[in-house]
């Protein structure tokens, strides 16, 4: 078979790669694009019913995993089990390897991240005293369940809140963009891979702040 007058090449698939998984997720069933082979190939197939099994599987083994890292933060140690949940749908889990940075000082605040395992780093940008050159302290270690982000968000909060209370009331358009890290993150050197729960902000502020208040 060959490419048609109206289809385009959207992706290349080489050894490992999968297809069909969103042709079963569909109401439908139907395929969303053509697969073609370039060369000669040998393929494992699935079947819908063991596929679907399979995702379930997992999807049933990330939540169980999700939850019970969530549930050893501080701050969401009292909610109860549906609030978990719901919270636990809407975190991306992301791997990092050693010295990798996060996040820098002064860069958008997208997410609050919890530390499932390894060790990271938090620098603040200062100056030498004695050559008045930039250099980065360390002023804290985060290991499991601690968490970062959520703080800048919360004086960022305080502060408009503030200027708004204010005798002379400080009016400004405020929104998540305006929010950024006060710190730097990095993966501490010696850990071969951190691993994290990212929560997006908006989401952040629409479930957990939302429970504060």
């Amino acid at each position: 078979s060959e490419i048609e007058h109206n289809e385009y090449i959207v992706a290349g698939l080489g050894p490992t790669a999968s297809f069909g998984e969103v042709g079963i997720d569909r109401d439908d069933s139907k395929r969303t694009a053509s697969v073609i082979a370039v060369e000669p190939c040998v393929l494992m197939r699935i079947s819908a019913k063991a596929y679907q099994f399979c995702k379930a599987d997992m999807i049933h083994d990330r939540m169980e995993l999700v939850t019970s890292i969530l549930r050893n933060v501080y701050y969401l140690s009292h909610w109860k089990s549906e609030a978990i949940e719901s919270l636990a749908r809407h975190c991306d889990m992301r791997s990092y390897g050693e010295n990798k940075v996060i996040a820098k000082e002064g860069s958008e605040l997208k997410d609050v991240a919890i530390v499932q395992s390894g060790e990271l780093r938090v620098l603040k940008k200062g100056f030498d005293c004695k050559t008045n050159k930039p250099m980065f302290l360390e002023v804290q270690q985060l290991t499991q369940f601690d968490t970062f982000g959520h703080h800048a968000l919360v004086r960022n909060i305080i502060r408009a809140r503030l200027e708004h209370d204010a005798p002379v009331p400080v009016h400004h358009e405020w929104g998540s963009e305006d929010i950024s890290y006060d710190h730097s993150f990095c993966v501490k050197r010696g850990v071969v891979k951190a691993k994290l729960l990212l929560i997006r902000l908006n989401d952040f502020i629409r479930i957990v702040l939302h429970d504060g208040v």
